[in-house]
């Protein structure tokens, strides 16, 4: 659903909504411990992670 959404939010608002966040989150070097669904669906997540220095 948000990728057929995100064409006509991006014209009216210029914000990208389907994005592929947890993937992102690791491909920037973090470790995924938990991932939890905020809302049904999907649209929201709480994602801990860290990161090695």
């Amino acid at each position: 659903m948000m990728v057929k959404l995100d064409g006509p939010i991006h014209y009216l608002s210029g914000v990208h909504i389907a994005r592929q966040t947890v993937e992102n989150v690791e491909a920037a070097g973090w470790k995924i411990e938990q991932v939890k669904d905020l809302t049904m669906g999907g649209i929201f997540k709480r994602i801990k992670a860290t990161k090695s220095h």
